[in-house]
Formats: structure tokens, C-alpha cells, sequence
């Protein structure tokens, strides 16, 4: 299956993108907030491991920018709760914030998760402070619903782990269907 948006397609990820999410990968741990996420492997063989992973499960999503015919963004339907509420994940390469394929992407599956998945919601969580990934989210018309203290996933210089301020956003069917993002 995929989804094609006036800039993007939404597919499945093929063993072949293993470079294109190498990249991501890089991007993501270079990022002010790569502790605050589990740690990608970097390497080929690890990459290309990754891939073939997400290759093989419905969940994970590649967006291809069409023009540059490249994997730039990989989103990750994580699960559905008994509420019907899909919680999403999302990582971009960073070289490609500024041209908002994340936002594209995250519209057209919005739609697809409302309209044919049957949620009831979707809800993310990531750190507050991570204005450049929250902002697809928010232009969506997630809303910050809970603030909290979260654990880093790796320990800091001391050996010791962190925490950082994280957030939920959230935004239900209804919300989304009366005034939806065109």
C-alpha cells in the first residue's frame, strides 16, 4: 500500500532505502535530542538490518520526497490502545525540516488513520524542547496535553541518567474532522 500526496510517497520501506535511513539515523543522533531516544545503529549492516526490519512490518512508514527520489522521514504507527487512541512516532533527516515532507506525510496519514484505521485519536510524546519535530505535529492541530519529567535513554558524561521535559500532544477524531488541516 501506499499514499502519494502532491510531494511525497508514503510506502512501505524497501531493502534498498537502507542509505536513505542511514542518513536519518545520522541526522536523528546528531540532534540536540538523540538521548532522549533510543540509539540507532549507524553502521551498514546494522542500517541495512534496520531496514529490512522495518521492511517487513506494516507498522513503519517511509516518505519519499518525489523530487528528489529519496527516503527523507520514516513514521511509525507504534500501536492502537482499547480507546481506538494510535500513538505515532516520527523522525526526520534534518537536512529536509524546512520542507515540511514531515508535515505532508503526517497530514495524509492523519487521514488515513481517522478515515480508514478507525482511530479515535493520535497522540505522540517527545521532548518539549524540540520545537523543529513538534512543529508538524502542532500545525496538524496537536495540542501539548501533559507535561512531564522522562528519563534519557543513555547515560550522560557521569555514567548517570538524565531526564528531560517531555510532552504529549494529542488530538481527537472530532477535533480533526471539524476543522480539518487542508
Amino acid at each position: 500500500m501506499q499514499i502519494e500526496t502532491e510531494r511525497t510517497i508514503i510506502r512501505r520501506f524497501q531493502s534498498g532505502d537502507w542509505k536513505d535511513l542511514q542518513e536519518i539515523a545520522i541526522s536523528n543522533e546528531n540532534s540536540g535530542f538523540a538521548d532522549c531516544d533510543h540509539a540507532w545503529p549507524l553502521d551498514e549492516d546494522g542500517i541495512k538490518g534496520a531496514c529490512s526490519y522495518f521492511a517487513g512490518d506494516s507498522q513503519y512508514w517511509a516518505v519519499e520526497a518525489k523530487a528528489l527520489k529519496k527516503v527523507v522521514c520514516f513514521v511509525s504507527f507504534n500501536y492502537i490502545d482499547e480507546n481506538q487512541s494510535l500513538d505515532i512516532g516520527h523522525v526526520s533527516n534534518n537536512v529536509f525540516f524546512f520542507e515540511e515532507y514531515d508535515y505532508e506525510a503526517l497530514k495524509a496519514l492523519f487521514y488515513y488513520a481517522f478515515l480508514e484505521l478507525g482511530a479515535e485519536s493520535i497522540h505522540a510524546g517527545w521532548a518539549l524542547a524540540d520545537e523543529k519535530k513538534l512543529a508538524p505535529l502542532r500545525k496538524l492541530g496537536m495540542k501539548v496535553v501533559e507535561t512531564m519529567a522522562a528519563d534519557k535513554f543513555r547515560p550522560g558524561p557521569d555514567g548517570k541518567i538524565g531526564t528531560f521535559e517531555g510532552c504529549k500532544l494529542a488530538i481527537d477524531k472530532a477535533q480533526w474532522m471539524q476543522k480539518p488541516v487542508l
